[in-house]
């Protein structure tokens, strides 16, 4: 991610073993010892899919971001999720692509776990 990088503090949930740490629509998530990801939250696995933490919605059927599926011409897009500034890539191919920023709209709150 640009900008705000790793932060431990999104990952506080995750068991102290955890192999690995990402994230998912700005979903913390950690590899178990098992190689299996989950999210932080609750453990659950990552193949249930969580929604957006910025706008609430799931990825579109295509893995799309919700709030900016299907831009015209861009080969990349990331809404940001709210813990990152989003970002389009216009482009012929990768690594031919000209990258246009976003700033953040939302900070990261991450989950109470009460």
């Amino acid at each position: 991610m640009r900008g705000q990088g790793f932060n431990r503090e999104h990952f506080k949930d995750a068991p102290d073993d955890a192999q690995g740490y990402s994230y998912d629509m700005g979903n913390p998530m950690y590899d178990d010892e098992d190689g299996e990801t989950r999210y932080c939250e609750d453990g659950t696995p990552r193949s249930e899919g969580k929604p957006c933490v910025r706008c609430g919605e799931h990825a579109t059927e295509l893995g799309h971001d919700p709030c900016i599926a299907n831009i015209p011409g861009a080969v990349y897009a990331c809404c940001g999720h709210g813990i990152e500034e989003g970002y389009i890539q216009y482009g012929p191919r990768v690594g031919e692509c000209r990258t246009i920023y976003m700033s953040k709209r939302k900070t990261f709150n991450p989950p109470d776990n009460k």
